[in-house]
C-alpha cells in the first residue's frame, strides 16, 4: 500500500500504451476452468484481489485449487503509528484468508514468501526467483496469475510491482529449464499465464456478475483502506464500497471488467 497513490502518473503512462495495442477480445475463459490448479504470484497482500477476484470468483466452486504467494506481507502499509508492523503482518494474514472465503474458496493456500514491504528490490532477486521456480514446479500449476512485465519485459510499476513482475515472469521461464536450479525439481512448464495490472490486453472479462463478490473479497482487507487504515481499533467500521470500488479502478482502470494478457509462453 506504500506510495500507492503516488502510481498514478504511471497508470497514465501504461493507458497510453494500451491505447496503442490491439483491441483486447471481449470472452470468459474462467467460466469453464474445472479440477485445475491454480497459482497467483502477488507483491502484497491485496493486489491479487484487486487485478483478478472477477477471474478467481469464476473459478471457485469448480474443484480448483488456489494457491496464492505473496512475496511480502505488507507489513508497513498503514498511517495507523500506533500498529506495529508484526502485527500488521497478522492482521493481513488472517485478511487475506478471509477476502478467500469471500470468494468461495474455503480451502485456498496461501504462502508467504515475507520479504520486506516497500523494499521488494532490497531482497536478494536470485532467492526470490530460485523460490518461485521451487514452488511452481513442485505444486504444478495449471494456470498462473502474475503481474504483467508487459509484453517486452518491461512495464511501469513502482517498486515492489516491477520487482514482482519481473521474478514471475523470470521464474515461469526458469522453471521450463531443467539446467536452471536443478535441485528445485524437474522442469516444468505452465501452460497457461494469465497477467494482469497489464496495459497490453489481449482479453477483457465482464465481471459484473461477480462483482458483489469481488468488493466483498477486497474489504476483507480491512486494515488497508479508510477508516481502519488511519485507526485500526475503529473495529466496527468498515470500508465504503465507493472506496473500494475507486481503488479497484486506479489499478485495473475499471470496476466492472478485469484486463488480461493471454500467454502460454513466459
Amino acid at each position: 500500500m506504500v506510495g500507492r497513490f503516488t502510481l498514478l502518473f504511471s497508470l497514465l503512462g501504461a493507458a497510453v500504451a494500451q491505447q496503442a495495442a490491439p483491441s483486447p477480445e471481449t470472452s470468459n475463459p474462467f467460466r469453464e476452468i474445472s479440477g485445475k490448479t491454480i497459482m497467483i504470484i502477488s507483491p502484497h497482500p491485496d493486489d491479487d484481489i484487486i487485478g483478478a477476484a472477477g477471474a478467481l470468483a469464476y473459478l471457485s466452486g469448480r474443484s480448483n485449487k488456489v494457491i496464492t504467494i505473496f512475496l511480502t506481507s505488507g507489513e508497513v502499509g498503514t498511517y495507523d503509528p500506533a500498529l506495529k508492523p508484526e502485527r500488521l503482518k497478522a492482521i493481513r494474514m488472517k485478511e487475506t484468508a478471509a477476502a478467500y472465503v469471500a470468494l468461495g474458496f474455503t480451502d485456498a493456500e496461501q504462502i508467504w514468501f515475507g520479504y520486506p514491504d516497500d523494499g521488494l528490490d532490497f531482497a536478494p532477486l536470485q532467492e526470490v526467483r530460485q523460490r518461485l521456480v521451487r514452488e511452481i514446479r513442485k505444486r504444478k500449476p495449471d494456470v498462473v496469475f502474475a503481474l504483467d512485465p508487459g509484453a517486452t519485459f518491461f512495464r511501469y510499476h513502482y517498486h515492489d510491482h516491477r520487482v514482482a513482475a519481473i521474478a514471475s515472469v523470470d521464474a515461469l521461464n526458469s522453471a521450463t529449464l531443467p539446467l536452471k536450479y536443478p535441485e528445485a525439481g524437474p522442469a516444468y512448464k505452465v501452460p497457461n499465464i494469465w497477467y494482469f495490472y497489464t496495459g497490453e490486453p489481449t482479453t477483457r472479462v465482464d465481471i459484473s456478475d461477480v462483482l458483489d463478490k469481488k468488493v466483498a473479497a477486497l474489504g476483507a482487507h480491512r486494515s488497508q483502506f479508510s477508516p481502519a487504515h488511519e485507526h485500526y481499533e475503529n473495529q466496527g467500521l468498515v470500508p465504503a464500497r465507493q472506496i473500494l470500488e475507486d481503488f479497484i479502478a486506479l489499478f485495473t482502470g475499471s470496476v466492472k471488467q478485469e484486463l488480461y494478457r493471454h500467454v502460454t509462453e513466459p
